[in-house]
């Protein structure tokens, strides 16, 4: 059970004791549920507001949170800043309240830091003796003995990277054999000069398959899922790929043995970063192949059983982080490398050490805008470094596209046909033992390279459609699921008939499997047989007009295993016509599906023509941003300006809807300019850090006020839509909701207070009214 603490805003109580009551929630899930916390910081905001309207005797006409800024602001009661903060709670609230997967610490603090900001303006403009303390950070939660133990083991299982909501992963002890039986691994599968290696070291009964067997490895629940420094597997080693963020870190690690072997200083790397997303596998990667980098240092990983069980992660950071505090960090000569939750190195940060403190810690913490959303993949300071994952992208991008070098390079490990592939060895064993499945064609269907590159782009889709974090561990599972049937036996595949088989197909256990897993199910919406194109109907009426399916089969597939699948099928329903039998319904419905699926797969020509354009131009966009194209983003910038009036409606050039209901519709003048200050130039040339996102912002002459806009893969897609036409409705408002808010404010920049046309769609009439110089009105038809 908690105990009570003392929380920053507790100042509040005294004056506005609702909003105080909300603020304690923030404080008390900052850690543990951020869309929670985020969601109380906009009530505890809500309630502050609305104190202000009270003492300030206005009357309460408005119902949105947005509404009730802007009055304030425009009457002059709020300052830039408490503006701006009252902006990041309302935004963020939103996000959280609309987004069921919003799980972001960096976010929560900030609208923490903001509703400090907001309480204390309200405290020293409408109190006198309140005492207002300094800012800092959330507090981690104090407990009572009854449940020390219970939070501390739930500290340290998230130090470990336990998740005990995926409850079908098991977390095993490290085969030690497999370290044991380690030989000499092929670190090239290109050098076909190589001897041969045997990396299947054990037999199977005559019924059971190797390749099966092998591929099973690379389920989430397997025991090579289980990462950890001491446990780097032959396996891994034949499947790791390097990655940027590795390379940094060689560079980050080669500078840092330099300067303290010469310096004789303490070094602290911290690697940041969530669950699954590689830094095991990376520390085992050095430790096995780069173990001069790291010979000096003390490796502590968030998977790892370094850390005492028997102490709470705090205290465990407390003793081995001691050679940094401020009291010994100019003695020391410590080095480390920790991997960790910013969110417990905060808690670590703000906790009470007794007669230590980490000040300079701290600070540089600050320095590094590691909450900040700016990219800046690793930065340095004296003694601290610091990398994050999260600045990392997992795909790259060019003038040529989006592409990633991760997913290619681990596809190309599993679905080589080389000698030293141990993927392929079992393939072979099985081959040479005469056994043959679904899986081995499958397995067979994916080493094509063209099947491999356009999954490849359907996973970077899926990152930019629903923000997908895609991680090793998942994208190892997501290649078992897309080679073997779920409840897979090899015994009762003999039992299956060629539809049946069909539907285990490689092309349908990727489309139509949005239950094994997040990735299939976002896979799922990007199914071809749901986008209508001349093509696709093309398709589909000679499928089912003609006798001859196997024409079809010849112009859309050219790859052999699976025209051997659909060639199946025609020859199947040519005996059934022949016998005067009528083929099932059903059964066509899955060969159609099934060709389609297959040719978009397969088909650079079929590809391209169902793929969605809005894929390539959003990136072309984002591309563009990144590296600072000038005419791009003036292309862009005019596409957004039209989507602006467009969302809106206009009934002239220049002049927008203020509302658009009814016989009469009121229109305001509205001149916006864009802003492009904030853009940076990325100098890489292939970008592998780089903002997700395409910002923009406009203002109406006055660049002091201005509406910024974060312009997402979904957002744009709606965006064209609207250009070609489309009139969104309410759903599309709430989905939208941060570009309808970015329209609301960009509104506060018209005319409106100087001149009005009334609209009579009915009567295609249109009059202004405006002030004349007198200070009286003007009321004609516009002509």
């Amino acid at each position: 059970m908690y105990m009570s603490k003392g929380y920053l805003i507790q100042f509040l109580d005294g004056l506005v004791p609702k909003a105080f009551q909300s603020a304690k929630k923030i404080e008390d899930n900052i850690y543990t549920d951020p869309q929670f916390a985020c969601i109380s910081a906009r009530i505890t905001l809500e309630e502050i507001i609305d104190q202000v309207f009270n003492e300030e005797s206005i009357v309460l006409r408005f119902d949105k949170l947005f509404d009730k800024i802007i009055h304030l602001d425009n009457e002059g009661y709020l300052t830039q800043e408490i503006k701006r903060s009252m902006d990041t709670i309302r935004s963020l609230g939103n996000r959280a309240a609309h987004n069921s997967n919003f799980n972001d610490i960096e976010d929560a603090i900030k609208v923490f830091k903001a509703t400090y900001q907001i309480a204390k303006w309200y405290a020293e403009v409408y109190s006198i003796n309140t005492s207002v303390p300094e800012y800092r950070n959330p507090k981690p939660s104090t407990v009572t003995s009854n449940s020390k133990e219970e939070l501390v083991n739930e500290v340290l299982n998230q130090l470990k990277g336990f998740n005990p909501n995926l409850t079908n992963i098991r977390v095993d002890e490290p085969d030690k054999s497999d370290k044991a039986d380690k030989t000499q691994s092929e670190s090239s599968i290109s050098d076909e000069s190589k001897k041969k290696t045997n990396l299947i070291k054990y037999k199977l009964k005559e019924t059971e398959s190797y390749l099966v067997t092998e591929l099973k490895r690379l389920q989430e629940s397997s025991q090579e899922a289980i990462e950890s420094p001491e446990n780097f597997s032959e396996l891994k080693d034949y499947l790791h790929v390097d990655r940027q963020i590795q390379l940094d870190l060689e560079k980050m690690l080669e500078k840092e043995n330099s300067l303290t072997r010469q310096e004789n200083r303490p070094s602290l790397i911290l690697l940041s970063g969530s669950v699954g997303d590689g830094k095991s596998h990376l520390l085992s990667y050095l430790k096995e192949k780069k173990a001069h980098l790291i010979e000096d240092y003390k490796i502590y990983n968030d998977a790892t059983e370094s850390f005492d069980p028997h102490k709470s992660a705090i205290d465990t950071l407390n003793n081995e982080l001691d050679g940094f505090s401020d009291q010994k960090i100019n003695k020391s000569n410590d080095k480390i490398i920790i991997a960790i939750n910013l969110g417990i190195l905060n808690n670590f940060l703000e906790a009470d050490h007794g007669n230590k403190t980490f000040h300079k810690l701290k600070k540089f913490i600050e320095n590094s805008n590691v909450f900040q959303s700016d990219i800046a993949a690793y930065y340095s300071e004296n003694e601290f470094n610091i990398l994050s994952f999260s600045d990392y992208q997992t795909f790259e991008l060019s003038e040529n596209g989006p592409d990633s070098s991760f997913f290619s390079g681990i596809f190309n490990k599993v679905f080589n046909f080389g000698e030293n592939n141990p993927f392929y060895q079992a393939y072979k064993l099985d081959e040479e033992r005469d056994l043959k499945s679904i899986v081995h064609e499958n397995f067979s269907f994916m080493a094509n390279k063209d099947v491999q590159k356009k999954v490849v782009r359907l996973l970077i889709n899926t990152i930019a459609q629903d923000k997908l974090v895609i991680t090793a561990r998942s994208l190892f599972n997501l290649i078992a699921d897309l080679v073997i049937p779920r409840q897979f036996d090899m015994l009762n595949e003999f039992e299956w008939g060629p539809i049946e088989k069909l539907n285990y197909t490689t092309p349908n256990l990727l489309f139509d499997r949005k239950e094994r897993s997040y990735i299939l199910k976002s896979i799922n919406k990007l199914d071809p047989i749901n986008y209508r194109t001349n093509l696709t109907d093309s398709i589909l009426i000679e499928l089912n007009t003609l006798d001859d399916w196997n024409h079809i089969i010849d112009e859309l597939i050219s790859e052999e295993i699976s025209y051997q699948w659909l060639d199946q099928i025609a020859k199947l329903r040519s005996e059934f016509k022949e016998e005067g039998e009528n083929f099932l319904y059903s059964s066509e419905e899955e060969f159609f599906k099934t060709v389609i699926r297959t040719a978009f797969l397969t088909s650079d020509r079929v590809h391209e023509n169902i793929a969605p354009k809005s894929f390539d131009q959003y990136f072309n966009y984002l591309y563009s941003f990144n590296t600072y194209d000038i005419k791009k983003i003036e292309e862009f910038y005019k596409k957004a300006h039209e989507a602006i009036y467009a969302w809106k409606g206009s009934p002239k050039n220049k002049y927008i809807y203020i509302n658009s209901n009814g016989k009469f519709k009121v229109a305001q003048y509205l001149s916006l300019s864009p802003y492009i200050d904030h853009l940076k130039k990325n100098e890489q040339g292939k970008l592998s850090s780089f903002t997700s996102n395409i910002t923009i912002a406009f203002h109406s002459g006055d660049a002091s006020r201005k509406a910024f806009l974060d312009v997402d893969y979904s957002l744009f897609k709606l965006i064209l839509e609207v250009l070609e036409g489309y009139c969104p409705n309410k759903k599309d408002e709430e989905d939208a909701i941060q570009f309808t808010e970015f329209i609301d404010q960009l509104m506060e920049f018209g005319n409106y207070k100087d001149e009005l046309l009334i609209h009579i769609p009915e009567e295609t009439k249109l009059f202004r009214l405006e002030k004349n110089q007198f200070g009286g009105y003007l009321f004609e038809r516009e002509k």
